[in-house]
């Protein structure tokens, strides 16, 4: 995608935002005129939205899975390629 793509669709995007749900699809016809692909951009980003709300307020290891300890460590003690798994390491050697 080349960066003039890539600004045209984050117009049309913010401008879409600053409609109501009943405008969008009425403004998004006029915008992308007959560019379906141009169309589909906007309206996969429009998808997302959703599910990104709120992620810069939480920290990001709020979803991480808890770290593993070398007793619950199914690795430790296994080989790795040309490395023998002995544990956690606990700082510089």
């Amino acid at each position: 995608m080349t960066p003039e793509r890539w600004r045209r669709i984050e117009k049309i995007y913010d401008a879409v935002l600053m409609r109501g749900e009943q405008e969008r699809s009425a403004f998004l016809a006029v915008a992308c005129a007959s560019d379906a692909g141009l169309r589909h951009e906007v309206e996969s980003l429009l998808a997302q939205r959703p599910s990104a709300q709120g992620f810069l307020e939480r920290p990001a290891v709020a979803g991480a899975p808890p770290p593993i300890s070398d007793s619950e460590s199914r690795l430790t003690g296994r080989r790795l390629g040309a490395y023998h798994l002995q544990g956690r390491s606990t700082g510089p050697r």
